[in-house]
This record gives structure tokens, sequence and C-alpha cells, in this order.
């Protein structure tokens, strides 16, 4: 993850909270990038941790289920290309927690994108997730359900639950071009575009209906 973790401090909203875990192995930050945090100290909060093989992630998952026994239902975000941590997610998840993960790629492209002008909608591409073992695909529709069809439906279930027609239009692309197979896609996607919270409390109040568009 480097120092690129510091482009949560810009994303983050007074209801979001950055638990920062680093070894002594960790990267050294640069001036530049030193400056950028500085801006934010109030943001985020560093935890150290033990030296050793995988150490600092056996402790950071650790931690994590020490925040899941105090506050189970606020959602939890991994940020980290190690999908190691995706076997953790999977337990959880199972269990009705939401607990996810974004790595970096999946990070900087938001970026990115928020900086270019708007193009033509394309599915993301299997080339710009290296690290990503299931990047986000397109689900290809029956042949019996024109795609104008299912645009229709997702949104009408769209605007029932979003009242801002530029929110609305961020939700109604993430349910047409994400699998609807993948929650936990869609999920991270909410999470990304509207914060913590936020976020997932939309994903909350739409999963019922996604469940409905895959019949």
């Amino acid at each position: 993850m480097g120092t690129h973790w510091k482009e949560l401090l810009e994303k983050s909203t007074k209801y979001d909270r950055i638990l920062l875990f680093y070894t002594d192995n960790s990267p050294y930050v640069s001036y530049p990038d030193l400056e950028y945090i500085c801006r934010h100290t109030g943001s985020f909060e560093m935890i150290a941790c033990h030296t050793g093989r995988n150490a600092l992630d056996f402790q950071l998952v650790s931690y994590l289920g020490f925040l899941l026994k105090s506050a189970p239902k606020t959602r939890y975000v991994i940020f980290s290309n190690d999908n190691g941590y995706d076997a953790v997610i999977r337990f959880w998840s199972a269990r009705e927690i939401h607990v996810s993960r974004v790595s970096v790629d999946q990070l900087l492209s938001q970026k990115t994108k928020a900086e270019e002008k708007p193009v033509e909608t394309k599915a993301p591409s299997v080339s710009k997730q290296r690290n990503v073992k299931h990047p986000p695909a397109v689900q290809a529709e029956p042949k019996s359900k024109k795609p104008s069809v299912r645009q229709g439906m997702v949104e009408s279930i769209v605007n029932h639950h979003v009242e801002s027609k530029e929110d609305a239009n961020k939700v109604t692309k993430i349910l047409l071009t994400e699998n609807l197979n993948d929650l936990r896609e869609i999920h991270n996607d909410l999470v990304k575009s509207f914060g913590m919270e936020a976020g997932s409390d939309l994903y909350k109040k739409i999963k019922p209906d996604i469940h409905k568009l895959k019949k």
C-alpha cells in the first residue's frame, strides 16, 4: 500500500475512521507525501505493530475482531493489495458482517476517473486490475430480456431510494455495469462513491431489489 493510503484522507467524511497499521519495516514517507499527510493529521490514527512474518496481517485481523465485537453494525473496509484478507472477508460476510477490501489499483482508478472528463462508459478492463484476482465484470443478460428493460427496472429502483438526480445516476451506473451476483463489488463501489456510512446504508436499502433484478 505504501503511501497510497493518503488518497483516503480527502475521500473520508466525519463519520469515517482511518486506522493505519505499520511496522518498523514499513516504507518511509517522502517529504511531499509528509506535507500532504500533515494537512490531515486529525483524520487518521496510527497503530504500531510488531515485526515478523505476516505479523502485521495477524495483528490487523486481530484488531478487526476486537472492533467487530464492540461495533458489529459498523462497515469495515481493508485497503490492501493482499488478497489473503479475502478469506477473512468471506468468513464475516457469511455472518452478515460488512467487511470488504479495496486494492490500490481500485483506489487510484477512482481518482483517475474523477479527474478525467466523462467518456463512453465501458466495463472495467481486466488488464487494468492487475492486483485483483476477481475484477468487476458486466453480467451477460439473457436474450429474452432486452438491455432497455433492465435499465428501466434499475432506474425505477434507484429513483425510489435516491432523491438527488446526480447520486441516482451514479447508483444506476454501478448497477448497470457491475455483476449483480457480486454483491461485494456493488457494496465497494457504493462506499467509494458515497463514503463508508452513506454508501453502506444505501447498499442495505437496495440489496433486496438487486435480487429482483436477477430474476
